[in-house]
């Protein structure tokens, strides 16, 4: 089981690590689990920085579907202003990997999303953030 990540003492509350930390280990927090298969893999074997991207941007579609109904998708549509993703260890074929998401707070029409992809099996290592 995917153990999500907890804000630390060491975390200033203002942090943006520690509110990315509470986000995702909040119960609304939405996850996808999938298995790397051999087209997301790059010439060292190992998932591809690219399919990272494509992983967080399909949670995010999926947490929004999940969580908003008909009239409020035809009503509401969101943009990617900017991302960044840390890339902390490699998944390669077969491994099993958990990508959970969450909204931080609502700052007029935008809002921060915090998504990392954990191997689902093992020691749940964060592979990206």
């Amino acid at each position: 089981d995917c153990t999500p990540p907890r804000p630390t003492a060491r975390m200033p509350p203002d942090d943006p690590a520690h509110r990315a930390a509470a986000a995702l280990a909040a119960p609304g927090a939405y996850e996808q689990r999938r298995t790397v298969v051999a087209d997301e893999l790059d010439a060292q074997e190992h998932v591809n920085n690219v399919v990272y991207a494509r992983w967080v941007q399909d949670a995010a579609i999926a947490h929004w579907e999940a969580r908003t109904t008909p009239e409020e998708r035809a009503a509401v549509a969101w943009v990617l202003l900017r991302h960044e993703i840390d890339y902390l260890r490699a998944a390669r074929l077969g491994d099993a990997v958990v990508v959970r998401t969450a909204v931080g707070p609502v700052e007029g029409i935008t809002f921060e999303r915090w998504t990392e992809a954990r191997l689902a099996d093992g020691d749940g290592a964060v592979l990206a953030r």
